[in-house]
């Protein structure tokens, strides 16, 4: 029979070498599919913590920039009046260049506009969030003299309330 004999040995490592099975092959991708599956699971939820984050930053950020522009303005009035219903307040200045300076809820646009002088009024709130259910009112003294205002309003579904008062 002229073909070589095989021994022990080579038959051992031949087994040992014959490479993988198709069914192992299928065991090892449904393992890896399984890995790579929890990684992307994984990644998702940590993208949609952060993005949460981030608007509650974003939200806080702006009510801020709000609160700073509304002292800003009255603390350089004299007087203040409110109109159209609670949403448009006007404050009176000494500055006859910056009179008068007008804050106004605007419910088409959801956004807070400002102007100063006889400037058009420009929204002050950016687009990233929806400024609702604003409202303007005097806070007046024993006498009926309005000192201040009350600032109602919600940035994306958080409710602020803001007050702020003429300097003597």
């Amino acid at each position: 029979h002229g073909g070589r004999v095989r021994s022990h040995t080579q038959d051992v490592y031949l087994a040992m070498n014959r490479g993988f099975t198709l069914i192992e092959t299928i065991i090892y991708l449904a393992l890896f599919s399984l890995l790579l599956l929890a990684a992307v699971v994984s990644a998702y939820s940590l993208e949609q913590v952060v993005g949460a984050e981030n608007d509650g930053a974003t939200i806080a950020n702006e009510a801020s920039f709000i609160e700073g522009k509304l002292r800003s303005a009255v603390h350089e009035g004299s007087s203040l009046e409110v109109k159209d219903a609670g949403s448009t307040l006007v404050i009176h200045t000494r500055d006859s260049v910056f009179n008068p300076i007008q804050m106004q809820f605007d419910a088409d646009t959801s956004s807070l506009l400002m102007s100063e002088g006889s400037a058009e009024l420009i929204p002050i709130t950016t687009s990233n969030v929806k400024t609702t259910g604003g409202r303007f009112s005097v806070l007046a003294d024993a006498e009926g003299v309005g000192r201040g205002v009350d600032m109602r309003f919600e940035l994306s579904g958080h409710a602020y309330d803001i007050h702020e008062y003429l300097l003597p």
